[in-house]
């Protein structure tokens, strides 16, 4: 495998967990949002409802943009390294 074949490697794997992330934030989110929308059905707690929802709409986020984060930065790390093998 030469080096170009490596970065390809690197970037499609950047790529699938970048995609897996976002399908995973979408499925999480509607998760929740179903969990949440059956408990206030059961329990109105009017403005505090919305409130829940807005922090866990906000954690959700959070969580998988941190996952986003690590991602870009280990690609980053790893075209870093490819680049300077390919150097020498």
């Amino acid at each position: 495998m030469n080096m170009e074949d490596l970065k390809q490697v690197q970037l499609d794997m950047e790529t699938a967990v970048e995609n897996g992330t976002n399908t995973a934030e979408m499925y999480h989110k509607q998760f929740a949002d179903t969990a949440l929308n059956t408990v206030v059905q059961f329990l109105p707690l009017g403005d505090t409802g919305q409130q829940i929802k807005d922090f866990q709409d906000q954690m959700i986020s959070g969580f998988y943009d941190a996952v986003r984060t690590v991602n870009q930065k280990g690609g980053e790390l790893t075209r870093s390294v490819l680049d300077q093998f390919e150097q020498r």
